[in-house]
């Protein structure tokens, strides 16, 4: 039996633990030169910020929008925790799931991300955040039927709209419709309904349903309730523009 030179593999772990180190201090500077060329603007504050805020949410169209973001946050947390789960159920490698997250990142997100403020221009945040319910009820329904599990890869260009388009759509919706000096609260309340409840809510349900249902079953339910997401809001805002809310109007 050949024997393995602990001693020697110990220095060279050691020699690219030191050269990784170097590479960090290095981005670490790159990134506080380009900081120190940032121009930055004096941000505006508000002197009532709990009334602005209560301003807004009396708002019909921004309550149905923290609903749906805290929907897209338990959908979202759903996939993040449990969909590499379901794949290593089905027999998919570790090389297979690398090459998931490099879809999601390289071929979802950068283009859907660099085409989303022309998405919105056309379509309006409002039904850009439909669409990404729609986008869910798609990719979760293929996830129930998917038997191969390496054709997962075009099923996670969907990501680009999951995540991509609907985060800018969010974001941009905080910063347009708060009133000045309350844009950062405003997304920090979106945000927290995201990715703080939304996905806390999706990664306790998931659990219990693949407990319960298993992979299949709990992916199945959460297509389902993205497509009557799609139903209410889309009902929910044509109903509200036929009666429009008197004190939004005045």
């Amino acid at each position: 039996m050949k024997m393995v030179d602990w001693k020697f593999c110990h220095i060279n772990l050691n020699l690219l633990s030191i050269k990784c180190h170097y590479f960090f201090f290095f981005g670490v500077a790159v990134d506080l030169v380009l900081l120190l060329k940032i121009k930055l603007t004096k941000a505006n504050f508000s002197l009532h910020i709990c009334q602005d805020i209560g301003k807004i949410f009396s708002s019909f169209e921004t309550v149905a929008v923290a609903c749906a973001v805290f929907i897209v946050g338990a959908l979202t947390g759903l996939l993040w925790n449990y969909e590499f789960w379901f794949l290593q159920d089905l027999g998919a490698t570790q090389s297979l799931m690398g090459l998931c997250i490099a879809v999601q990142c390289l071929v979802a997100e950068v283009p859907f991300f660099f085409f989303s403020g022309w998405l919105i221009k056309i379509f309006g945040h409002f039904y850009c955040i439909i669409g990404t319910f729609a986008a869910f009820a798609l990719r979760l329904g293929l996830y129930y039927v998917l038997e191969n599990p390496w054709l997962v890869l075009p099923i996670e260009v969907l990501h680009g709209i999951t995540f991509g388009v609907f985060y800018a759509s969010m974001t941009g919706y905080a910063s347009d419709n708060a009133p000045p000096g309350t844009e950062a609260t405003m997304m920090g309340i979106l945000g927290g309904l995201y990715e703080g409840l939304g996905v806390a809510t999706g990664s306790l349900l998931g659990g219990v349903g693949f407990d319960k249902l298993g992979g299949r079953q709990t992916f199945l339910i959460a297509a389902v309730v993205s497509l009557i997401s799609i139903l209410t809001l889309s009902l929910a805002l044509l109903g509200h523009k036929k009666h429009p809310n008197k004190n939004e109007t005045s």
